[in-house]
């Protein structure tokens, strides 16, 4: 985060995208110098390059055992820019 230069990150679902922005907005308070504004208004959007090829989760979460539905992923479903 310090090189101030833009990261690419992606998620396989749209539970592991919310998932994943839960710990970066917690990762990313804990700078102070850096300026979240744009964090917050980004977030993360369907990625035309993603793979078409739908797999299982292996590992279900509580979530996902709770709702009595499995988990399906896709590798790289959304994309999110942090600049």
């Amino acid at each position: 985060f310090s090189t101030g230069k833009p990261i690419l990150f992606t998620a396989h679902s749209e539970l592991d995208a919310e998932r994943d922005a839960s710990v970066l907005e917690e990762l990313l308070a804990k700078w102070h110098h850096r300026d979240l504004s744009h964090f917050k208004e980004c977030s993360y959007e369907p990625n035309p390059f993603s793979s078409r090829m739908e797999f299982v989760d292996p590992f279900p979460t509580a979530t996902t055992k709770n709702s009595g539905g499995i988990h399906v992923v896709r590798p790289n479903h959304s994309v999110f820019v942090l600049r």
